[in-house]
């Protein structure tokens, strides 16, 4: 092999050596800044997503709050005393109310009315009196409500106010109750004031929501069931039930806030954060392409790039080696004559 075709091969493997390391840190920077950045990206856009749910229910609870300090709850001792009790059939007309009643009744009538989610707002005595707006909502004999899980909670905790697992209403929507305890004027508890609210619009807008390209909302109660599912048409959700889905049990039961996971659903990735107020669990999942999407597009621009400075390193650093090896060969040229002379008789 003559001293060019040596100078020229060594010349092309380290080009090639460098365009290759530079095209893989490249890569590999990229990868990691763009998948952290998509994650901080689709985190701060399910935070702000529960931060949304929260405040709506943190509203209604501050809602109930006000009426709980209102000077006709505090005032409260025996005047709830025409309306039949909680754990009797509760239907009674609005003219049978007393004054006392009435005033309570307007006061959650105005609560009512500013917010379409309402399905009711009612309160519970200690002494299982119940007043509830709008008025036979309810005609059916119902079991002592202060045995209901929540009011439990509530009760026996220091807990301010309580919200219950989402559940099928009777007003025909699914539904979740918030409830918060008052006090009667020397401060002793007298009772629970709640609101039960509509989820049917949330749910509705949270399934209709769709992040990025391909992402899609899960949201789950404390017990796993499916509040929200912006993937339901697939997976044919049945709300408020576990989910028959393998990929929509293994995501509630996994712990870790984000991760790639690979099932019969694809290839995804799913970022999840808890509500701790509700006790709910949201996740968005998104195929996992999406995540390296950008990365390998702009790679693709890079390897382009590295090609083109290759052509151009080749054909310089070729032109600059034919002008070093010249003297080298003919020093070589020299060296071989006169060794040839050297060696005749």
């Amino acid at each position: 092999m003559t001293i060019r075709s040596r100078v020229n091969r060594t010349f092309f493997l380290c080009v090639t050596c460098v365009c290759a390391i530079v095209c893989l840190l490249c890569f590999f920077t990229l990868y990691h800044v763009d998948h952290k950045k998509f994650s901080e990206a689709t985190h701060a856009i399910i935070s702000r997503g529960c931060s949304g749910i929260s405040k709506t229910f943190r509203h209604c609870n501050e809602i109930l709050k006000f009426h709980a300090e209102s000077d006709e709850l505090r005032e409260l001792t025996d005047k709830i005393s025409t309306y039949a009790l909680a754990s009797s059939v509760m239907a009674i007309e609005y003219d049978k109310l007393n004054d006392y009643e009435k005033q309570i009744y307007s006061s959650f009538s105005q609560t009512f009315k500013s917010h379409k989610a309402y399905a009711s707002i009612f309160l519970i005595t200690k002494d299982d009196n119940y007043l509830q707006y709008p008025e036979g909502i309810r005609s059916s004999a119902l079991p002592d409500l202060r045995q209901r899980q929540w009011y439990k909670d509530l009760v026996n905790s220091d807990k301010t106010w309580v919200a219950t697992n989402p559940y099928r209403s009777m007003f025909g929507s699914n539904a979740i109750g918030i409830t918060s305890k008052f006090y009667n004027e020397n401060g002793d508890f007298a009772g629970v004031i709640g609101a039960t609210y509509r989820l049917d619009d949330l749910v509705d807008e949270l399934e209709s929501l769709t992040v990025l390209k391909t992402g899609y909302i899960v949201v789950y109660d404390r017990n796993g069931n499916i509040i929200v599912d912006g993937n339901s048409r697939i997976n044919r959700t049945i709300h408020l039930e576990q989910p028959t889905s393998p990929f929509l049990k293994s995501i509630f039961n996994d712990e870790r806030k984000s991760y790639r996971l690979k099932s019969d659903e694809g290839d995804m990735f799913i970022i999840s954060q808890n509500i701790n107020m509700l006790d709910w669990k949201v996740a968005v999942v998104f195929e996992y392409d999406e995540v390296t999407l950008d990365t390998f597009s702009l790679m693709q621009y890079i390897i382009i790039a590295c090609i083109l400075l290759f052509s151009i390193l080749f054909f310089v650093i070729r032109k600059l080696g034919s002008e070093i090896v010249v003297p080298i060969e003919r020093l070589s040229n020299i060296s071989r004559i006169y060794n040839s002379n050297q060696n005749m008789p």
